[in-house]
């Protein structure tokens, strides 16, 4: 989409959006103080002081979750649930670091307060924006009449998008392509008769989609574009096969085309999820901490060799690094390659109840804490499988462009332990493409709430048995 003047309106959002939390907090003291009970312990300059944080704060917040990108890109219910969030994470911040900092002298209501008129300002404020739009493009005001050029998947498929969705702001007067060959729109004639058309029509926009052996005929319509003064929007005909968020960047002033710009390739959103993983790892190292010294000496005590196992893995970038877990099999001189089974004779009792409850995860939290691996992401493999792997699954090491992760999309959706590696390399890329803040805080709130506990069967002394005589 062309984005020019985006950044004056988004700038004119972000402006209004800190006047409004900034108001909620005033109105929250006012009803609190003026309202509810009339001692006033703390001034309004406190609270405002506070703000002059908060507010800075919560507008980054609020952009990593996508509320400043074009309306176009982001549907009504999810930007509302985004505010939401946004807002609940920022509250949490704040008590945190007055808790911190031991600052106890404030009125918790007053903060419970903002937090509701903030949210009911800022979903007012945006139901507003979006009803205001609707109203004005559906009586023809500010929309924009533009021309489909082509017929392949990704013109019908652009012209669909923009007749359904009004909102956006655009009329689709017909299309133009080397036959009449679909009726969803009304036929203009070929290329050939392009510049008449134009000149007729007189359209704001072109959307161009040529197939391959018809992409010779661009430079005539970029020329036509140009000369009358139109702009022109190029849909490729691959894009179908496009796979990230697709990205124009300049190489000394010659435009270069990523196909798959990912989002961690992003510098804050990669900063953000490491500051995460820091904070996360530290957090889990100190609160497990009992819990790991008792598993240890349960490894201990259930057969003779070291606490710890050590693996090597294949981590981001295709780097290998050792992975730690706690030792869940007698010592043997063949734990390099082999996936475990349910009645793998290896497999002591202890060590089958705590893979049987993640617990032999644990040491990874120093794994996370040193940058081997992050808290979500696809799970590492050994560089056998790797190997074997990537050459039976094209986009399999793709999965290697972000850290390996103790829990991930793939894992919450039970695809852990003997399963399709075809179905897990699948939920991963979709994972690594899709990537935001709250999709790693969904993913390890369902790992708390049932992901820990595997398929795997507990080792009896019965189906041991069986399993050494065959």
């Amino acid at each position: 989409m062309i984005k020019r003047n985006q950044t004056l309106l988004t700038l004119g959002n972000v402006v209004l959006d800190g006047a409004l939390i900034l108001g909620a907090m005033v109105l929250a003291f006012c009803y609190r103080f003026y309202v509810k009970d009339g001692d006033i312990s703390i001034s309004l300059n406190w609270y405002i002081r506070i703000m002059m944080i908060v507010v800075p704060l919560q507008l980054l917040v609020f952009r990593q979750f996508h509320l400043y990108d074009s309306q176009k890109n982001l549907r009504f219910q999810k930007e509302l649930l985004n505010i939401l969030l946004s807002t609940t994470i920022c509250l949490g911040f704040q008590l945190g670091a007055l808790y911190i900092f031991k600052v106890f002298d404030y009125s918790r209501l007053t903060f419970l307060y903002f937090y509701i008129i903030e949210n009911i300002l800022l979903w007012v404020k945006r139901v507003a924006q979006r009803i205001f739009l609707r109203i004005m493009r559906r009586s023809g005001y500010y929309c924009k009449h533009v021309i489909i050029i082509g017929s392949n998947v990704m013109a019908r498929r652009t012209a669909g998008e923009l007749t359904r969705n009004r909102e956006l702001g655009y009329v689709v007067d017909g299309y133009i392509a080397a036959e009449q060959d679909w009726t969803a729109l009304p036929y203009l004639g070929t290329l050939d008769e392009a510049e008449s058309i134009l000149e007729t029509v007189n359209p704001d926009e072109i959307f161009a989609s040529l197939s391959g052996e018809e992409n010779e005929r661009l430079d005539k319509v970029i020329y036509l574009c140009n000369k009358n003064g139109i702009r022109f929007s190029l849909v490729p005909y691959y894009s179908q096969f496009m796979t990230g968020e697709t990205q124009v960047d300049s190489l000394n002033g010659i435009p270069v085309i990523s196909l798959r710009k990912l989002p961690l390739d992003y510098i804050g959103n990669a900063v953000i999820k490491r500051i995460i993983d820091i904070i996360g790892s530290s957090l889990l190292i100190i609160f497990t901490s009992p819990i790991m010294l008792l598993l240890a000496i349960g490894v201990k005590l259930s057969s003779p060799g070291p606490i710890l196992f050590k693996q090597e893995r294949v981590g981001f970038g295709r780097k290998p690094f050792m992975m730690l877990k706690f030792r869940s099999m007698r010592v043997n001189t063949q734990q390099t390659t082999g996936w475990t089974t349910d009645n793998d004779p290896r497999k002591t009792k202890f060590g089958s109840f705590i893979r049987k409850y993640s617990l032999d995860e644990f040491p990874q939290f120093f794994n996370v804490l040193l940058g081997d691996m992050s808290l979500v992401g696809p799970r590492p493999e050994v560089p056998f499988y790797v190997n074997q792997f990537k050459e039976e699954i094209p986009v399999y090491l793709n999965r290697q462009q972000v850290r390996p992760g103790i829990t991930g999309w793939a894992q919450i959706n039970g695809l852990r332990g003997d399963t399709s590696i075809e179905e897990r390399v699948r939920y991963d890329c979709w994972y690594i493409q899709n990537w935001s803040l709250w999709l790693d805080v969904s993913i390890l709130i369902r790992t708390v709430f049932g992901g820990f506990i595997n398929s795997e069967k507990l080792v009896t002394d019965e189906k041991k048995e069986k399993a050494e005589s065959k």
